[in-house]
């Protein structure tokens, strides 16, 4: 798939303003980007609302996107795909949201 790194870790948790509060004491938050701060390397954390705190979403650059996107058609692990983002069928990860990007 030509994997280069983790992007972007997607989070919910069950009081946002709380664990925003604990995150801006930690990480500089993106500016225009809501409830999300970069981690360095290139990696960011973002936090939504949900019932429990937990990893949600996963994204990943790729050194091709193209060439990832059709490595997924191929073995039929594509469930959608925009023109900069594509996601692994669930199924095949254990039910997690695992995306590569551009």
């Amino acid at each position: 798939m030509g994997i280069l790194g983790l992007a972007e870790i997607r989070m919910s948790v069950p009081d946002i303003e709380h664990a925003a509060r604990g995150w801006d004491l930690v990480y500089r938050r993106i500016a225009g980007r809501g409830h999300s701060w970069d981690l360095g390397d290139k990696m960011m954390l973002s936090l939504h609302a949900g019932p429990l705190q937990m990893v949600t979403s996963l994204m990943f650059r790729v050194h091709s996107f193209e060439k990832a996107n059709d490595a997924l058609k191929e073995r039929g692990l594509l469930v959608e795909h925009t023109e900069n983002e594509a996601q692994i069928l669930p199924d095949a990860v254990e039910g997690l949201d695992f995306r590569l990007i551009r």
